[in-house]
């Protein structure tokens, strides 16, 4: 916002992307220090100001460092509470896998997820799947950078090209609403978002 107020006042060219985090598990702290994540119902109104502005944005951790991914990562039951507010080396495993499930292993997030695994298993999908379609659903500026580690995770999201949530099913994600709408939201199948 203050980089299109500058280049404007000194007749630059503004910026025309960023790269904040997103994802359906919407993070509870910072994922890592000083980035900024556009995640959960009171963002949208930022996506908006960005699409207003001409202003893609191309997002990381989109499955959340496979939260999103895998419904059995980090169950409920597994996750040491406590763990997550000891000291830990900066920069070490037990540091980066602290941040991680401190920032996605939330009540609300859980609930994400197993909506998003409902969905995925009423219509053939995976779980990485439907993340991956919630965020490019969001808003037509909202982009993805996913990383693969095997060749056959790329496929997968490739099967997506021309399918798309429907609002009962991005609304039902967003807000962590059982109630919302049908149990069985329908997948449209007219979006391209894979040229």
């Amino acid at each position: 916002m203050e980089a299109i107020e500058y280049a404007e006042e000194n007749e630059m060219v503004p910026p025309t992307s960023n790269s904040p985090q997103f994802s359906l598990a919407v993070p509870e702290v910072p994922v890592w220090p000083t980035t900024v994540s556009l995640s959960g119902p009171e963002e949208l109104s930022t996506i908006e100001w960005y699409k207003q502005n001409n202003i893609d944005l191309y997002c990381w951790e989109v499955l959340a460092k496979g939260f999103m991914a895998k419904p059995d990562l980090w169950c409920e039951e597994s996750v040491d509470r406590e763990a997550l507010n000891r000291p830990v080396v900066i920069g070490s495993d037990d540091w980066r896998l602290q941040r991680i499930q401190k920032a996605y292993c939330t009540e609300d997030n859980y609930l994400r997820r197993s909506l998003a695994t409902e969905l995925a298993e009423n219509h053939g999908l995976t779980l990485a799947q439907i993340s991956t379609l919630y965020a490019l659903g969001i808003s037509d500026n909202v982009k993805v950078v996913l990383g693969a580690g095997r060749a056959e995770h790329l496929d997968e999201l490739l099967q997506l090209q021309h399918l798309e949530l429907c609002n009962v099913a991005m609304n039902r994600l967003t807000l962590a609403d059982e109630t919302a709408g049908p149990r069985e939201p329908v997948l449209i199948t007219s979006g391209q978002f894979f040229d």
